[in-house]
């Protein structure tokens, strides 16, 4: 699978970020593209549960929040797509310094 292809996935949730993963362990020849984005895509696929706990949580009243949560993930991954789409290493607002400095477990 193309790197480029690879980095996009990796923002279509979960079950995409897994396929991603998963692909780029058993890949010889990883890029700093494919490294970077699966850092990225890591922490929009971990906010993407936010959404859902608060559900849980929020009285039915506040639901409107995990609304507003669920369309700033959203945009989170619009973003990484379009990086990944266009082969550049730039981080997500917010939490994109936070995600390549602390998620050591992709390398």
């Amino acid at each position: 699978m193309n790197g480029k292809i690879l980095a996009i996935v990796a923002y279509l949730g979960i079950i995409g970020w897994v396929i991603s993963y998963v692909i780029y362990g058993n890949n010889e020849q990883k890029t700093s593209l494919e490294k970077f984005h699966l850092k990225q895509g890591f922490g929009v696929a971990v906010l993407s549960l936010l959404p859902w706990l608060l559900g849980f949580i929020l009285p039915y009243s506040l639901l409107f929040l995990s609304s507003i949560v669920w369309l700033l993930v959203l945009v989170l991954a619009v973003l990484g797509i379009i990086n990944a789409a266009n082969e550049k290493e730039t981080e997500l607002p917010a939490v994109g310094n936070f995600l390549t400095t602390n998620v050591n477990f992709i390398k």
